[in-house]
């Protein structure tokens, strides 16, 4: 290998090692509100001069922009404008769309789509309740899968090899009083959900807050996604709105995910 080979190989080299460095960086800045370069830098665990050379780097782009306060940095709306032409392309929001509107015409409260991404669920689509009291969601915010009602809707479809998986690589927060933090105590609320085709967060990931998911399957029977009803718990009747929720839930699921291949049972 000749002498010129070998720089342009360790060139092309640092070049793929950059731009992981620069996602990884990304999605660290869409986990948090805003970052410094020092807490980039321990969160990454990336020396701070690369760091700072990479986030001064894209801020050029137009992704990143610095607090002139705080001096931290943050993702700008750009992602958001990128964001919604993706969705606009998306068969899976395309399909769903008239089916959460639906719902939250007939029951008054907030419906919610996610799709699974990196071991959590991204809302990709809502309608939004009309009553005085909202449930407060952002479409592009992420939620955890093991406390959450469209995230426990999908997990407990997926393999038990994915399950091991997701759980040895989520830290397990105790959001509230009743999430369930071991493996046992969480397996055992998917086992639940796979016996009603329901999940059920009740202030499981926020006090005040009920959520009911329930999951979406491809062409392949596997879990993509999930549709899910959120209502704060002060204004959830058990004995009139459960068995209505889960029935809307249950039914629009189903016809999401035949419109989009499904035709057996999900796979395991």
């Amino acid at each position: 290998m000749t002498e010129m080979t070998e720089k342009n190989n360790d060139t092309k080299s640092g070049g793929v090692k950059s731009i992981t460095k620069a996602f990884a960086i990304l999605e660290e800045l869409n986990n948090a509100e805003e970052l410094s370069i020092s807490e980039l830098s321990a969160a990454l665990d990336m020396d701070k001069t690369t760091v700072h050379r990479i986030v001064n780097t894209i801020k050029e782009t137009g992704f990143v922009t610095q607090n002139p306060i705080t001096k931290k940095y943050s993702n700008t709306m750009k992602f958001y404008a990128y964001g919604k032409n993706v969705l606009k392309k998306n068969e899976l929001g395309d399909i769903a769309r008239p089916y959460i509107r639906q719902i939250a015409q007939l029951t008054g409260e907030t419906v919610n789509l996610g799709i699974m991404v990196d071991n959590q669920v991204i809302y990709i689509d809502r309608a939004q309740s009309e009553s005085g009291v909202q449930v407060a969601t952002t479409t592009g915010r992420s939620i955890p899968m093991y406390c959450t009602g469209m995230g426990k809707a999908i997990m407990a479809y997926l393999s038990e090899a994915e399950i091991d998986k997701l759980l040895a690589e989520t830290e397990l927060i105790p959001y509230t009083m009743n999430t369930a933090v071991t493996p046992d105590d969480i397996r055992e609320k998917l086992e639940e959900v796979r016996k009603r085709q329901i999940a059920i967060d009740h202030e499981e990931f926020e006090v005040g807050l009920i959520a009911f998911g329930a999951p979406i399957f491809n062409s392949d029977g596997h879990p993509i996604a999930a549709i899910s009803i959120s209502c704060p718990s002060l204004r959830y009747d058990q004995k009139k709105q459960g068995a209505f929720f889960e029935k809307l839930l249950r039914d629009a699921a189903t016809i999401i995910s035949m419109k989009l291949g499904h035709t057996g049972n999900p796979t395991k």
